[in-house]
């Protein structure tokens, strides 16, 4: 049976069931001229499906590559800032270390006369008592570096 003939016959069988008009024994085949139209359409919309098919096939293929792409670049940033969460902490340990060897030092050298308060971040406070002037010199890591 050609697929319009096909088409056909089932399209009519379907209509019947649908409205309850109950099957015919025989549907009328289709003339030539109305085979060709309908193969012809029939073929038209096979034609214009695959290519809808393609297109969403081909669009869900690029939106993947996409987001996979997407996703690299967020794992790598991600795996940017751990990294430099961990230099931080390293960083702080080795600063603190420096300034309890530094303390200790200057409680060390510290004359009586020289109070140290407690340590508050990102500065030291010193209180002196009234008496002749004492200079301290700290010197930090990075004026090592220079010498």
């Amino acid at each position: 049976m050609p697929p319009a003939q096909f088409y056909h016959w089932a399209d009519v069988k379907i209509k019947m069931w649908v409205l309850n008009l109950g099957g015919p024994v025989k549907v009328a085949k289709l003339n030539q001229d109305q085979a060709i139209e309908q193969g012809a359409e029939i073929l038209g919309e096979t034609v214009i499906f695959g290519i809808a098919a393609l297109c969403l096939v081909l669009d869900y293929m690029r939106s993947s590559r996409k987001e996979a792409a997407k996703e690299i670049a967020a794992q790598e940033r991600l795996k940017k800032m751990e990294n430099g969460i961990l230099e931080i902490g390293m960083l702080s340990e080795r600063q603190d270390a420096q300034i309890r060897e530094l303390t200790r030092a200057v409680m060390a050298l510290k004359p009586k006369n020289i109070k140290l308060q407690e340590y508050v971040p990102q500065q030291v406070k010193i209180e002196f008592e009234p008496q002749p002037e004492t200079v301290v010199l700290v010197e930090t890591d990075t004026d090592h570096h220079k010498h």
